[in-house]
């Protein structure tokens, strides 16, 4: 008899005060969704950090990854069976991390994301992949870059630019740039002026899901929003129906892509709501609401979408064929307090 699919386990960082002494502490969190039953309370490992991680980059070859802060210094490289840190990473000088960052596929070289400091300009550290010193840096061709994904077989590299305050000239896109040669490929800017360029997921051929915050210098309380960039190069910010849309104020936070139903899920944390969309029809066909949902991540299976959310940072799991949630599991309050989610598959 087959063995049954695994869930996978469900990582990310969070900011916490510590039970005795009120201090806040860090940490990257662990749940094995293939430990137990589902709903059994169980409370995930935990390996200390001194900054609250925002990207989790696995390696490709073994039982580590690199985690990076957002808009910051603090960055570390850590071995996820051991639950230990490895050692720290350090952005270069007079510049600062973004977040984000990928090992390239073969395990040759750590892709840092990284913002200079006094212009916003941003840069793609090439590091060591064992001691991450950096060997050699190419542009993201835009400011204040974010989110990275590796596509086309490792080949190109995704960025999201979030370009410069409201009102100046440098607006934000998403650049595809050659790995190898270091080239900008293709630049697709946003659709309104408004909004930022967070985070990004892709399907095929560069097709792909943009969410957005408000650019630097407008109110917390404008909108965010959804933009989907088809193949054909256009990026659209998706503005009906305004009954939905209108709701979603601030950023727009996690994106993640069913791609057998080429449906994706995001979340909108001020707005205390999800939506889903649908690829094929490049449109949003529901939503409903949730207290403060943050990260989003597939299981492993892909039988669900895993979504924290809540002042308690609760798991909810959402079924993706058909698409509802699993009211009757209970996970339980876990500590994935942080931006995102994401699933990582133990040896």
């Amino acid at each position: 008899m087959d063995a049954p699919a695994r869930l996978g386990t469900i990582v990310g960082g969070t900011r916490y005060s510590d039970p005795a002494t009120k201090e806040i502490r860090h940490s990257i969190d662990l749940l094995d969704l293939d430990a137990g039953p589902l709903g059994a309370g169980r409370a995930p490992d935990r390996i200390p950090l001194d900054f609250l991680a925002h990207g989790f980059a696995p390696h490709p070859r073994r039982s580590e990854a690199a985690l990076l802060e957002k808009r910051g210094p603090g960055g570390c490289h850590v071995d996820l069976v051991a639950r230990a840190v490895i050692r720290p990473i350090a952005p270069m000088e007079g510049h600062h991390f973004y977040g984000h960052g990928a090992f390239t596929r073969d395990a040759g070289a750590f892709l840092a994301v990284e913002s200079q400091l006094g212009t916003g300009e941003g840069a793609i550290s090439v590091r060591d992949p064992v001691s991450f010193a950096v060997i050699d840096t190419f542009p993201t061709y835009g400011k204040a870059p974010h989110d990275c994904v590796l596509i086309e077989d490792g080949a190109t590299l995704a960025v999201t630019n979030g370009g410069g305050p409201f009102g100046t000239d440098a607006l934000p896109c998403v650049t595809f740039v050659d790995v190898a040669s270091r080239k900008l490929l293709e630049k697709r800017e946003v659709s309104s002026p408004r909004i930022n360029a967070g985070h990004v997921a892709i399907t095929m051929n560069r097709a792909f899901v943009l969410v957005s915050a408000p650019r630097d210098g407008l109110a917390e309380t404008d909108l965010g929003g959804v933009s989907l960039g088809a193949e054909s190069g256009l990026l659209r910010r998706v503005t009906r129906p305004e009954q939905v849309t209108g709701r979603m104020i601030g950023e727009s936070l996690s994106v993640c892509i069913h791609h057998r139903t080429r449906t994706a899920v995001v979340t909108h944390p001020y707005a205390h709501l999800i939506s889903f969309w649908n690829l094929g029809a490049g449109a949003l066909f529901g939503a409903f609401d949730l207290p403060h949902p943050r990260g989003v991540t597939l299981t492993l299976d892909e039988r669900y979408f895993a979504v924290s959310f809540g002042p308690a940072a609760s798991l909810l799991l959402i079924e993706t064929e058909p698409l509802k949630p699993r009211t009757d599991l209970d996970c339980g309050a876990r500590i994935f307090g942080g931006s995102h989610i994401y699933t990582w598959a133990a040896a």
